[in-house]
Order: C-alpha cells, then sequence, then structure tokens
C-alpha cells in the first residue's frame, strides 16, 4: 500500500507544483491523480476534504463513476473532518457534504466510509478509534487537501504541531468566517471540530494538495516558499514521502511571474499543465 505503513515523515521528494490555468483544470488535473491510483490499487485508502475547490475533482469523479471509466466501490474512503457536536444528518454536516458532493452519486455506501462522529459522547475517544481503524487499514494512500486561507489543512490551523494525532481542534475565526458562507443564513458554524492529524497525513503515501483562486495565494506561497512550520500546516505537507500542489492562476499570484518555473523555490519542481499530456506524474 505505497508508503503508508507508518512511514516516517521527512523530505523523501521533492514537491512537484502543476500549474493549472483556472479551477476548471485544478479538477481535471487532481482527477487524474486520483483515477491513477484507483485504477491502480482499486482498494486505495484516501482521505477525502470538502469546500469549493474540491468540487472539480468530485464531478470529474462522478463523471467517470456513472459512465464506468473508474470505480470506487472498492475503495475504502475517509472522510477527514467533521464539526464538533454535528450528527451527519445536520444541514451542515461535512460528511453530509462529501455524500452529496461526491459519495451519494457514485454510489458509495456511507457505511463504507471511515469518519468521525460528531456528535460523539466522548469525542476523544471518538478521535482514537478512528485513528485505531486507520492503522488497522494501513495507513493512508493518499491524502486530498485545499489550501485554506490562513495556511490550514484540513482544520490543522495554525500552531498545529507535525506529530499531532486525529484530535478536537478549535477553528480559527477566519476559518469559521470563511466556511459560514457555505451555509444557509443563521446557520452557526461551531468553533471546534474533528480533525484528521497532521502525522497520519504526513504518513500518507501521496498527499495531494489543490488551491483555486487569488485568495489563496498569500497562504499557498507561504506553504512553499517560507519555513516549514507549524504557523503554515500547509507547509508541513514537504515533509510528506510524496506532495503534488495542484493550483491556478490565482492561487499563485503572490510570485512576480508564476508561469516560470525559475520563480518558485529550488525545492519545488514545476511543470505547467500544458506539459502534462502523456507525461506528468508526480514524483
Amino acid at each position: 500500500m505505497g508508503q503508508a505503513h507508518g512511514a516516517a515523515a521527512g523530505p523523501a521528494c521533492t514537491p512537484r507544483l502543476w500549474r493549472a490555468s483556472n479551477a476548471a483544470e485544478v479538477g481535471r488535473l487532481a482527477f487524474t491523480v486520483v483515477a491513477e491510483l484507483v485504477r491502480a490499487r482499486p482498494t486505495a485508502v484516501i482521505s477525502l476534504t470538502t469546500g469549493i475547490t474540491t468540487r472539480g475533482l468530485y464531478q470529474a469523479l462522478i463523471t467517470a463513476c456513472r459512465s464506468g471509466r473508474i470505480a470506487l466501490s472498492a475503495a475504502r474512503l475517509v472522510s477527514s473532518e467533521e464539526y464538533l457536536g454535528v450528527s451527519d444528518d445536520d444541514q451542515i454536516s461535512l460528511f453530509g457534504w462529501l455524500r452529496r458532493d461526491l459519495l451519494d452519486p457514485c454510489g458509495v455506501a456511507p457505511a463504507a466510509v471511515l469518519r468521525l462522529a460528531g456528535d460523539s459522547a466522548d469525542p476523544i475517544v471518538e478521535c482514537a478509534r478512528f485513528d485505531a481503524a486507520l492503522q488497522r487499514l494501513g495507513g493512508l494512500d493518499l491524502v486530498v487537501q485545499s489550501v485554506g486561507l490562513n495556511g490550514h489543512f484540513g482544520f490543522n490551523e495554525p500552531g498545529s504541531p507535525r506529530d499531532v494525532a486525529t484530535r478536537v481542534v478549535t477553528l480559527a475565526p477566519t476559518t469559521r468566517e470563511s466556511n459560514a458562507a457555505y451555509w444557509p443564513a443563521g446557520a452557526a458554524v461551531p468553533a471546534q471540530a474533528l480533525a484528521l492529524g497532521v502525522r497520519p497525513s504526513l504518513q500518507a503515501g501521496h498527499v495531494l494538495l489543490l488551491a483555486s483562486g487569488a485568495r489563496k495565494a498569500t497562504a499557498l506561497a507561504r506553504a512553499l516558499c517560507g519555513p516549514i512550520d507549524e504557523e503554515s500546516p500547509c507547509s508541513l505537507l514537504r515533509l510528506a514521502p510524496r506532495l503534488t500542489i495542484i493550483a491556478d492562476a490565482g492561487a499563485l499570484s503572490e510570485w512576480p511571474d508564476h508561469s516560470a518555473p525559475e520563480s518558485l523555490p529550488k525545492q519545488v519542481t514545476s511543470v505547467a499543465a500544458s506539459d502534462l499530456s502523456g507525461r506528468g506524474r508526480p514524483c
């Protein structure tokens, strides 16, 4: 199962940046990564997140599932975060969002997905149960995440240690404000959530990090060009054995010339989407 079997996090591979022209192309390129894995290993363990950035990927997966080009029925899917105190059938449930955006259209039964129960009577025990179940699966083959406005990924907010397990987290005000836009007026975004930890994410065989839009540009530039530290959780993903970043022009706009590979730090390999035809496999 790839490198997911308890591999220690470390700079095992130069991260690769795929430069997309727009959000639609981010989704298309992300689909190629997920589809290649599922075709090669139908029972792959894949962690999924929610949000606007992943919708292009999920639409492409739905189209491929409905046409029979791929199947997710054997894959072991993992839902990486949930609001604390929220049940699966709540209107703001993140697992409910994942069901609507991907699982139900692809015919994946909810019972087949490893997820965090936000309404658990004991959230600490629930997080330990989740991590134990993930270990029994052999760890993650692929983590799909997106860049948060403050540099978080999957509710791992600034200050998250690189060795932290799945746990209860307190959401940053910027995260709650951003997430409020996803829900009907008057729906309160909880102050806390359950989040897949940084440690199991870094132990995954491959991390796929997506970014779209100019609002993500500062956080992405900090993650790729700044120091690897806890104040930029996405920067910690550079310690994963294999990291692919797919970002569009808006998300890369913090560089003077984001189309030029020389504008990127030396530790990141850059490939334009137009150059990926017939090759472009991540490192």
